[in-house]
């Protein structure tokens, strides 16, 4: 975590081990619909994430209070995914956009 390349090295990214994760149920791997999944990580010392200025959690909606995500919101995403529907390599430089929510 905290690398905004695949191709370089960088101060203050984080090398962790995946100890679990979890897809989203509607996940479609033909289609990539609900590409998201929860990763479970640790240390190579049995440590989570640390944080800094440049690596923060993801704030994830609240079943007890729906009411602090409703459709037409603003959010951001990022990832290193395609950038294109043609697209057949992964981006390398860490990609970011803003969007507006919807119902499910």
């Amino acid at each position: 975590v905290g690398r905004t390349s695949l191709l370089t090295s960088e101060c203050g990214a984080q090398v962790l081990e995946v100890r679990g994760y979890s897809l989203h149920p509607s996940f479609n791997s033909r289609t990539l619909d609900s590409d998201l999944a929860v990763v479970e990580v640790a240390s190579e010392f049995g440590q989570g994430i640390h944080l800094t200025p440049f690596i923060l959690p993801a704030c994830l909606p609240s079943v007890q209070d729906p009411s602090l995500y409703r459709p037409g919101m603003t959010g951001f995403v990022s990832g290193f995914g395609i950038q294109s529907e043609n697209a057949t390599s992964l981006s390398s430089t860490l990609q970011t956009g803003q969007t507006v929510s919807t119902e499910n």
